[in-house]
């Protein structure tokens, strides 16, 4: 994918991190600058220095995920995922109130000193039962 030259351009172009499924070079020094870098490795050789990105703003693929503009790309210590632009907020609300359900399944299953494995994969009876919880019964 590149290196410090390569990244201190993205920064000059306002680009907020970078996502590839190919290495990159001189991560000690990316990490410098302050912005997210998720990589498919690392690696000590200079790329091909023929070969630069010509279009922007169209889909791509990465990861063997397709990537639209506009997509939401959202990584962490877990890794990368993508939310396409239409669905972000959909997605956000799912992902709250599942934190909501294991939050609630971790207090429950420490206080009664039980598996959590009933509750996996969340079914009916888990959301009952989160009902029920958070209804204070």
């Amino acid at each position: 994918m590149g290196g410090d030259v390569v990244f201190s351009r993205i920064l000059t172009r306002e680009g907020e991190g970078l996502v590839t499924d190919g290495a990159v070079r001189d991560g000690y020094k990316v990490i410098k600058y302050g912005y997210p870098v998720f990589a498919g490795g690392s690696t000590p050789t200079v790329g091909e220095p023929n070969i630069l990105p010509y279009e922007v703003n169209r889909p791509i693929q990465c990861g063997g995920v397709l990537v639209w503009p506009g997509d939401l790309i959202l990584g962490d210590d877990d890794g990368v995922v993508v939310l396409p632009s239409g669905m972000a907020e959909d997605i956000y609300s799912d992902c709250l109130k599942h934190d909501e359900i294991e939050k609630a399944i971790i207090d429950y299953t420490q206080r009664k000193k039980i598996s959590p494995k009933k509750f996996y994969p969340f079914n009916d009876e888990t959301k009952k039962m989160f009902s029920k919880w958070t209804k204070g019964e």
